[in-house]
């Protein structure tokens, strides 16, 4: 196990990375509802004599407010990341799991990074189009697509990030190892303890 009395142990490392990890499960799940709070409103736009308008301007900020929690997401991916690679090489029994997390996050980090600066590559002022950021991909019924890294494609009860990540795939691997790390994080903090109270 790595010093404890090191500048930054593993506890202070890992406590961050499962922050960031809670951080992505929320956003995951205010995405979530913002997104069905607006397919729910725009259900009932096709009915007639509602009042259209504020129904709309309704679903648009529902819809809105989904895509900046996507964002959110996906930044929290990233940054659990930083201190998931830090981690991994001072903890062995976690490093198993870490890789495996950061091999099913690896496509989305192109789409957060791209969104990040998407008037740089949208705006006419702005750079050429890096490669990658327009996507051509398929949802394998015949469908085919082409989008650029800003949009998404709502495919049954998920959603492709930029039209090549599947949301659900990535809060799976939240899901899966955030309890690996509170348990390391509880063993780290009982380590802690015992060799303060030695001191």
């Amino acid at each position: 196990m790595a010093n404890p009395d090191s500048e930054v142990n593993s506890w202070d490392i890992c406590a961050e990375a499962i922050h960031w990890l809670r951080a992505a499960h929320e956003m995951y799940e205010r995405s979530r509802e913002f997104r069905s709070l607006g397919d729910s409103l725009d259900n009932v736009l096709e009915c007639p004599g509602d009042d259209w308008r504020a129904l709309k301007a309704r679903a648009d900020r529902a819809f809105s407010s989904a895509r900046a929690s996507e964002h959110f997401f996906l930044i929290s991916l990233k940054n659990a990341r930083h201190w998931l690679k830090a981690l991994a090489v001072r903890e062995a029994d976690e490093r198993e799991a870490i890789i495996a997390y950061m091999d099913k996050i690896r496509p989305a980090l192109p789409v957060r990074d791209f969104r990040e600066h998407a008037g740089e590559y949208l705006l006419p002022e702005g750079k050429p189009k890096r490669e990658g950021f327009r996507f051509a991909g398929s949802l394998g019924d015949g469908l085919s697509f082409i989008v650029d890294a800003t949009s998404d494609i709502s495919h049954g009860d998920d959603t492709l990030l930029g039209g090549r990540v599947s949301k659900n795939e990535l809060f799976a691997a939240v899901c899966e190892l955030l309890p690996v790390l509170e348990a390391a994080h509880d063993g780290f903090s009982s380590y802690h303890r015992l060799n303060a109270q030695g001191t």
